[in-house]
């Protein structure tokens, strides 16, 4: 990409983030606060802000990686593209155990490492999970504080859902239901402006009489049918909680926020209590220890909360001494039921002219600079405008003498993303591609250490299509993409498939084909989950309390107790929002 256009993008003044931010551990002048927040991300940028809306109160976050405000990759919605690659900034670069499902093959699991977490650099679709979804977590945790209707003051309160920057009211108007969303909150959302020509085809398609499915708002309890998506992205910037729920809030002495420094454990002060974590700049560098009065909350996500509760010897004994951790609370399913949405790409030749930006340098120059001037054009891209959701029919042999997966029934089994792909092809051969998830999977894996060095990366086992529903549940939703490409409204834009090639024909093949090509999504769940009080299931309680400890709770998405059907960035926004009041209310503040 031309360099001359980065310090052109600078020239306009990226705002970075102006609380109280440290570079290092040794700018911080004192070791004891009230709450200390272990993960700048989605749930603890959250926090940060809501207990620190008490000037009283003194609120420590340690975030691993560094800024990312002030980074055009991150504020650009098209250049997600450079986050999301193996090896790239502002991720961990985690790589799974050998996937038994997926043929032997280790895969890039993507997480955030920076402010704002997988905020700042997610694909930003912005979906809330169905009403059966919710009401399944209060089902599980005998606390109807987590069922939807309770939550859904905090999913308003969290969102302040827009216009897109190159379209009038009159674009949303039967794409949205205005009663299901927030207009004041400090999250700013949209549905992207910039169709694709593919759209007004899928919707036509979808309409007919071989699918009967409706356009609905997919974040209106239910997101069974066809939806525009929607996406963290206002004034046609990237929205991460860093710059939602960190910049603004630059006058309040009470927060401090430490990057560049990593949460080695958390150590127990007295039997029972955890106030006090171990940090460190990096694997040489010398620890150091801070002390919460009041609480440790992790917020580290799902492979890092995890990954920390076992270092600080919170786990399975025999499984802790085996890595040289001495046992301090048996607690033996941290790290254990991790869910993750199994992902895979078909694709097909179109018949239709393409403008790439990434293979067309003066296109690509032309739209950054065109976004520099007003936010606008084809660098508000995402890859796909619509998705469309589906459950298996009634009478499916597939759920016959089995428990239906999804949490209900307006929840889907698998979703579809129908796109030309147009401006993220790298080739000249026009495309139209697939993309296709199963919602609600049944494979759980897990997150273990690989040893007691904190800077060591952990053992995480996404269990991709190990049970064999997950594996017929993917093939369904390509047979679905099928029937879409190959109905006759589709006849002379599509064309023949190019992956897998045409004469991959028969379903074992099909297979063989999505276990090479599935890839993960940064949507597992499950680590740390929540469970009822007395249960000697789960981790955490209904209030996100470590069960058996005092003093450490944990924030994220580590404590869904089951997962949401999509990306989760919008739970964990709800979570956070909710477990801060729960935290405030605790210690009356």
């Amino acid at each position: 990409m031309a360099s001359f256009l980065w310090i052109l993008l600078f020239s306009v003044g990226f705002r970075i983030a102006g609380a109280k931010i440290y570079d290092s551990l040794s700018e911080l002048e004192k070791s004891q606060f009230d709450f200390i927040i272990c993960g700048g991300g989605n749930a603890g940028l959250v926090l940060a802000n809501r207990l620190s809306e008490n000037p009283a109160v003194q609120v420590l976050v340690i975030e691993a990686g560094g800024r990312t405000q002030d980074d055009p990759d991150t504020q650009i919605p098209f250049l997600d593209i450079n986050l999301l690659a193996d090896r790239a900034k502002y991720q961990w670069n985690t790589t799974t155990t050998p996937q038994k499902g997926l043929l032997g093959k280790t895969i890039n699991y993507p997480r955030g490492f920076g402010l704002g977490g997988s905020t700042a650099h997610n694909g930003m679709i912005w979906i809330k999970g169905s009403v059966d979804d919710y009401d399944n977590w209060a089902k599980v945790t005998g606390d109807d504080g987590w069922s939807y209707n309770a939550l859904e003051p905090y999913m308003k309160k969290v969102e302040r859902f827009t216009n897109p920057t190159e379209k009038g009211p009159d674009f949303v108007n039967g794409k949205f239901n205005p009663q299901a969303h927030g207009f004041q909150g400090p999250l700013g959302i949209s549905i992207i402006g910039n169709e694709d020509r593919i759209d007004d085809l899928v919707v036509e398609v979808l309409k007919s009489k071989e699918f009967n499915m409706s356009v609905v708002d997919g974040n209106d309890k239910s997101s069974l049918g066809i939806w525009w998506i929607q996406s963290s992205v206002s004034g046609g910037t990237r929205s991460s909680s860093a710059t939602s729920y960190l910049d603004p809030i630059d006058c309040r002495p009470n927060l401090s926020v430490v990057i560049n420094t990593q949460v080695t454990r958390v150590i127990q002060t007295k039997k029972g209590d955890f106030r006090t974590v171990e940090v460190a700049g990096g694997p040489k560098e010398p620890r150091q220890t801070f002390t919460a009065c009041k609480e440790v909350i992790l917020s580290a996500g799902v492979v890092g909360s995890a990954q920390l509760l076992l270092l600080s010897g919170i786990g399975h004994k025999q499984e802790l001494a085996a890595v040289g951790v001495k046992l301090t609370h048996e607690s033996p399913n941290v790290g254990k039921g991790l869910s993750n949405q199994p992902q895979t790409l078909f694709s097909w030749e179109g018949n239709f002219t393409m403008n790439s930006l990434i293979a067309n340098q003066t296109f690509f120059d032309e739209s950054l600079a065109r976004w520099n001037k007003n936010h606008t054009g084809p660098m508000n891209t995402v890859p796909a405008n619509l998705v469309s959701a589906f459950r298996l029919p009634e009478n499916s042999t597939l759920l016959k003498g089995i428990e239906d997966p999804s949490a209900g029934p307006r929840t889907p089994h698998y979703y579809m993303g129908l796109a030309t792909t147009e401006y993220f092809n790298s080739g000249s051969q026009p495309t139209i591609g697939a993309v296709l998830q199963v919602s609600e999977p049944i494979s759980r894996g897990s997150v273990t250490l690989n040893s007691n060095d904190p800077f060591d990366q952990p053992n995480v086992d996404l269990a991709f299509l190990v049970e064999d529903l997950d594996t017929q549940i993917l093939l369904q939703a390509y047979r679905t993409a099928k029937a879409q490409i190959e109905h006759p409204l589709m006849k002379g834009f599509a064309l023949d498939r190019l992956s897998p090639p045409p004469e991959v024909q028969i379903d074992d093949d099909i297979i063989i084909y999505m276990r090479n090509n599935t890839i993960a999504t940064s949507h597992a769940v499950g680590t740390a989950a929540m469970s009822r009080n007395g249960s000697h299931d789960g981790v955490v309680g209904p209030d996100l309390k470590v069960k058996g400890i005092n003093g450490l709770r944990v924030v994220d998405a580590s404590v869904f107790p089951v997962n949401l059907q999509m990306n989760n960035q919008a739970a964990v926004y709800h979570l956070a929002e909710r477990a801060s009041d729960l935290i405030k209310h605790e210690w009356h503040l």
